[in-house]
């Protein structure tokens, strides 16, 4: 949807950033996913062994540290729901391939795709990307679609291994 987006390039700013992000955001995103799909994940899997509830329990902190994020006031069920849906991903993601390489990649990706390419007006995390979300989608619309690529995505990961 072209029309929700306007183009901000401004690029002495951009690539002024560019080595910021490159450097600072996978270091966030690092540090969240060695938190929430690390050490957590580890320490409530000595307590839970279903695959299926381990993931759900672990996902929900992450979900919920991101509540006071602005996007938020979009409308908090479904965006939290979103939130909720990539969470549940990225640590079913670790819990299946065993290790943290794809959810860190998968996180940074987004995070610096929001930063760089496509942010909205009302980010929480406001920066010199290309295209400016100025017209959001319905956040149910928005909980859809990462739903449907959450799925694909694991899908196309483990499409050789179909055990949880």
């Amino acid at each position: 949807m072209p029309q929700h987006f306007e183009w901000s390039v401004h690029p002495l700013q951009w690539l002024a950033f560019l080595s910021i992000a490159l450097v600072l955001t996978p270091l966030q995103t690092s540090t969240e996913e060695l938190l929430f799909r690390g050490y957590f994940l580890q320490a409530v899997g000595q307590l839970i062994k279903q695959p299926v509830i381990l993931v759900i329990a672990t996902s929900l902190p992450f979900a919920m540290a991101h509540f006071s994020n602005s996007e938020m006031n979009r409308g908090s069920l479904w965006t939290g729901l979103t939130y909720g849906v990539l969470s549940l991903f990225l640590a079913a993601v670790t819990l299946k391939d065993n290790r943290l390489e794809l959810a860190l990649g998968i996180h940074a990706a987004n995070n610096l795709f929001m930063l760089l390419i496509a942010n909205s007006a009302d980010s929480s995390l406001r920066s010199p990307s290309l295209l400016t979300q100025v017209t959001f989608l319905d956040p149910k619309i928005s909980f859809l679609i990462t739903l449907i690529g959450a799925i694909a995505a694991y899908t196309f990961f483990f499409k050789d291994d179909r055990h949880f």
